[in-house]
């Protein structure tokens, strides 16, 4: 059985549960641990996945020599672990590529929503009794720039076309 640490664990325990029975032991922690905790815990597992504010420090690396695998739960790890030390000592690190995405392109699509309809003028014109008319433009057919065609600006390439009719013009990072 292969025990993975969670920080920050985000799992039910109907998933942990069906991981055990397929040889994967989840132990779920805080996302804050301090490095004394973070060590006692990766002295028993052979892998985490990082979903806290904790770093992986070469003193912390360096008093865990089981642990093989850091898995960073998102596409940045960069926060969290410096790679030099990483290779240092020996540990594959991992993300999570497109993990949140499509959820980071729809939040886009909903701040432009907000600043085209003017929704926080009116919501705080509202609130003070003021009833004004606004003038706002419809997003169908118009054209969206798109800097950096990523995941994240594919996604919102995608909702845009197929939602909106866009035309989309994008460039394409260097």
């Amino acid at each position: 059985m292969h025990k993975i640490l969670f920080t920050g664990c985000t799992f039910s325990e109907d998933t942990i549960d069906e991981l055990k029975y397929q040889g994967l032991e989840i132990i779920p922690a805080s996302n804050h641990l301090a490095d004394k905790e973070l060590i006692d815990y990766l002295q028993q597992v052979d892998a985490v996945i990082v979903n806290g504010s904790e770093y992986y420090s070469e003193d912390v690396l360096k008093a865990v020599p089981n642990l093989k695998v850091i898995q960073f739960f998102g596409i940045g790890y960069q926060t969290c672990i410096d790679m030099e030390v990483a290779r240092k000592y020996h540990k594959i690190v991992m993300n999570t590529p497109k993990v949140n995405s499509y959820s980071v392109a729809e939040f886009t699509l909903g701040l432009l929503m907000t600043l085209n309809q003017k929704h926080l003028c009116f919501e705080r014109e509202c609130r003070n009794g003021v009833w004004k008319e606004k003038t706002f433009f419809d997003l169908k057919d118009k054209t969206v720039g798109i800097l950096g065609m990523g995941h994240i600006g594919y996604y919102f390439a995608e909702i845009m076309y197929h939602a909106f009719h866009a035309n989309i013009s994008m460039r394409k990072r260097k």
